[in-house]
């Protein structure tokens, strides 16, 4: 199990709180979001892709509590094989729909951002940034399942599989998703400041797209 027990040094139950603390509170967000949207106008592109991220962020929660249950968070000599085995496979099944809703998220935004924002210019960029977006969420989700060849090399140790470097893995996918996320958050300032507006409305209402974002 990965919850607190006498005399194992285990990390997992911080894991399971935490997971547990953002599904619940990513799924209030969402609903209260859809039926805003919907009492006062019908739901949108950006809102199905919200709705999209919570189911996979449901799943990535799930199996984040499936690979907990069976170790996950505890040291690997502390654990029988086979249970080392499920929790590593538990885990590695929780990287793409983690994947997924990264992706999806930013996707969200940027459709959000189409809906606002009706130039040709604005909708060029946001069209390609997207499409930067959605490519190197399906490069990431197709890297994670391929990390090993075959695929079960990945949670079991003892087949001779050929594996990628995961920690150049993870570095190279945690620098590109820096470098969307600046992306996706640079695409507004532009529409913002071309606006007949005041400076301080300007701050307030790029503040507001920041935190939608976050």
């Amino acid at each position: 199990m990965g919850y607190p027990t006498d005399g194992v040094d285990n990390q997992g139950w911080k894991l399971y709180i935490t997971s547990l603390v953002m599904i619940i509170a990513a799924g209030l967000f969402v609903i209260a979001r859809c039926l805003a949207r919907f009492t006062i106008h019908k739901l949108g592109s950006d809102d199905i892709a919200i709705v999209a991220s919570l189911v996979s962020s449901i799943l990535l929660s799930t199996y984040i509590q499936l690979a907990i249950h069976n170790g996950y968070g505890m040291h690997k000599h502390d654990l029988e094989k086979p249970e080392l085995r499920m929790a590593l496979k538990m885990f590695f099944i929780a990287q793409t729909p983690y994947k997924a809703t990264v992706c999806l998220n930013k996707v969200a935004a940027i459709l959000l951002y189409l809906r606002l924002f009706v130039t040709r210019s604005f909708r060029v960029w946001a069209y390609i940034v997207m499409g930067i977006v959605v490519g190197y969420g399906i490069g990431g989700i197709g890297a994670t399942i391929w990390q090993c060849v075959p695929i079960a090399g990945a949670w079991n140790k003892s087949i001779n599989a050929t594996c990628i470097d995961s920690n150049k893995f993870w570095v190279a996918y945690a620098t590109l998703n820096v470098v969307t996320d600046v992306m996706v958050l640079a695409l507004p300032i532009l529409p913002i400041v071309r606006l007949q507006t005041n400076v301080r409305e300007k701050i307030l209402l790029g503040g507001i797209f920041l935190l939608g974002s976050l």
